[in-house]
């Protein structure tokens, strides 16, 4: 019988969540055995304590020391389960929708799906626009770094938004480099070398992020969920490699051409696909603790 570990950082907002997650691993009637493990706990013991013996593990978010523990089940080759804000109607407020993943930060493929729970739950609240040709679009290009905690995540440097805008500088004039405008998150977590979090560093804007998505003809982002937001607005995405929308970005080749990119002007023919299978991607807090949630993310499908 197979054996999965949920980490609890007792944080009052997700303490209830992974009860909740664990419930409903027993509620789904698979055959999954749960231990509830506190993670001060297990981490003042030693992340040795993670053996192979266990099938899985389940944590949510990065910070307080569950990162560490995707890292460790990643160093054992053990599955691990990502909780954390959902794709549409982020947000801990009632039905409190969240996104959970296997073996990755956000869904990163796209499966045929129905279209009944984008249509029922997040469609009206979450709109999607026509794509936007080069005329119909504005002239900014918005870069959106990876936070601290995601650089010590994913073992990258700070260097990302530097080399990034180095690299566009390379295929655009001159006159247009004031129009990259690099832009933070507002409340940017920063941790220490071990990933324990250290506090947040805030960063004020004149404009909103929304005013600056009606000025850009394009969106770089590393992993944040603006380029969700661009992806329906119907404006281009450039990304990382831990986003939602990598199956439906373009290349920062596209800029070889100059700063309108013919190839900006075509629709990726999955994204609308990628709205309905998100929907499935995310669920309520009713789904996650009545097992429906667990026992979706075990279909073949979603095996990675």
């Amino acid at each position: 019988m197979k054996k999965l570990v949920v980490f609890d950082t007792g944080l009052t907002a997700t303490e209830p969540i992974m009860k909740a997650f664990s419930t409903g691993v027993i509620n789904s009637k698979t055959g999954w055995l749960v231990e509830y493990q506190k993670l001060d706990h297990f981490l003042t013991e030693g992340l040795a304590k993670l053996k192979a013996g266990r099938d899985a593990v389940a944590v949510f978010g990065v910070l307080r020391g569950t990162g560490s523990i995707i890292k460790k089940a990643k160093q054992l080759g053990i599955d691990y389960f990502y909780i954390d804000h959902a794709y549409f109607n982020p947000g801990f407020q009632k039905p409190l929708w969240l996104r959970i993943t296997k073996n990755d930060h956000a869904i990163g493929t796209i499966c045929d799906v129905p279209s009944d729970r984008w249509k029922s739950l997040f469609r009206d609240q979450n709109r999607v626009q026509p794509w936007r040709l080069n005329s119909q679009r504005g002239d900014r290009i918005l870069i959106c770094p990876p936070t601290n905690a995601i650089e010590w995540f994913m073992d990258i440097d700070g260097s990302w938004s530097s080399e990034i805008v180095g690299k566009l500088k390379q295929h655009l004039p001159k006159a247009t480099w004031p129009k990259l405008i690099v832009r933070r998150k507002p409340k940017e977590p920063i941790v220490d070398q071990s990933g324990n979090l250290l506090g947040f560093k805030n960063y004020d804007y004149e404009n909103s992020i929304e005013e600056e998505l009606k000025r850009a003809t394009c969106v770089v982002a590393y992993n944040s969920m603006v380029a969700l937001t661009a992806t329906r607005m119907g404006i281009p995405v450039i990304v990382g490699p831990i986003s939602c929308c990598r199956s439906v970005a373009f290349s920062i080749e596209a800029f070889c051409s100059g700063e309108t990119p013919p190839s900006f002007e075509m629709e990726p023919k999955r994204r609308r696909d990628l709205f309905r299978w998100l929907a499935y991607n995310q669920w309520n807090f009713e789904e996650i603790h009545g097992g429906i949630a667990w026992r979706m993310l075990l279909q073949p499908s979603r095996q990675l």
